[in-house]
């Protein structure tokens, strides 16, 4: 790896060491890395495909001898394509946001052309909530709030995969950063 790389970089594997941003001091080790489950959108894209083919075809078939339905089965297909595109641009947001536990801090970089970067530490962590829906339930995905004391109060890591484990890493990385210890040895 070239040394610009390794001093800059934020793509990495679980218990490698690196630097987060230009000018940080010491490297971190990081625990688990994460992005946003692409489950959601995708199914949501091809419901909505499929939908904007059914219509299509019954729009032809059904309605091309009325020029009003015609017209009605046409405004149907619109909307069903501008939410087939909204769509897309959910699932590249996701593709963009990453998640990173190091012993120290909770890293969530987001954003398609304007990044957002946000740190939490993690010995500053009260509470870390798992919400799942059913469909969440089945397909192990689900949003993971972590709660802080801190003027902002709290940092979502939406349909993160594996929430559970992320909530448990969490909760036993801040146990150690309250001691004191190092935690290095227990990454997932």
């Amino acid at each position: 790896m070239n040394k610009a790389r390794s001093e800059n970089s934020t793509q990495g594997e679980q218990g490698e060491v690196k630097r987060f941003f230009p000018g940080q001091r010491d490297p971190e080790t990081v625990l688990l890395e994460g992005r946003p489950s692409l489950m959601p959108p995708l199914l949501a894209l091809a419901i909505i495909t499929a939908l904007v083919l059914i219509s299509g075809v019954a729009a032809y078939v059904y309605f091309s001898w009325n020029i009003l339905l015609l017209l009605m089965g046409i405004a149907w297909l619109i909307c069903l394509v501008l939410l087939d595109g909204q769509g897309i641009v959910e699932l590249i947001k996701r593709l963009n946001t990453k998640f990173v536990l190091t012993q120290k801090n909770l890293y969530v970089q987001s954003g398609i052309v304007q990044r957002r970067n946000r740190t939490l530490i993690v010995g500053r962590i009260q509470d870390v909530v798992v919400e799942q829906g059913p469909l969440g339930i089945a397909l192990k995905y689900g949003n993971v709030r972590v709660e802080t004391a801190s003027e902002r109060g709290e940092l979502v890591l939406n349909d993160v995969s594996n929430p559970l484990g992320w909530r448990a890493t969490i909760l036993t990385v801040n146990a150690f950063a309250t001691r004191g210890k190092d935690q290095t040895a227990y990454a997932m």
